[in-house]
């Protein structure tokens, strides 16, 4: 599975990451933000090395730097925790069809557990760092009592 995988990522990956976020981007405006050519790029390269990292086995350098400026990125320009996750929900569907459905046959039920459990995963890590900013947003601005 994980040789299979990494033939597409290592293939068209960044490709397909690009052709969904353009996807999403155009179905859910209020879910996914308008991202500019150089920013759908970047969130390519950096996706594709994420999945490219999490392959390899449980590192998560990449994956933490990712979630770790991505969510707040996201927050401050304006995205609320409900449009977060609604779009990395839209984009992980998406993106996890485009995947299997290039997978050989008796592969695709075991690649779309994979693709559920990793993307699942990331979704989670982006709502603990979104409440998370939130909650250290809410304290900065609360007032100091004794």
């Amino acid at each position: 599975m994980t040789a299979a995988l990494r033939a597409i990522f290592e293939g068209d990956g960044r490709e397909r990451i690009v052709e969904t976020a353009r996807k999403v981007s155009s179905l859910k405006r209020d879910s996914f933000p308008s991202l500019d050519r150089q920013a759908v790029e970047q969130m390519a390269r950096g996706y594709l090395a994420m999945i490219l990292e999490h392959l390899d086995g449980e590192k998560r350098e990449v994956r933490d730097y990712w979630v770790e400026t991505l969510a707040p990125g996201l927050m401050e320009h304006g995205r609320t925790l409900e449009q977060i996750t609604r779009g990395g929900v839209i984009f992980s569907v998406i993106f996890a069809y485009s995947v299997v459905s290039s997978l050989p046959p008796e592969l695709r039920i075991e690649g779309a557990a994979w693709a559920a459990a990793f993307h699942g995963g990331l979704q989670a890590d982006m709502t603990r760092e979104c409440l998370a900013k939130m909650a250290r947003d809410s304290s900065s601005t609360a007032p100091n009592t004794p």
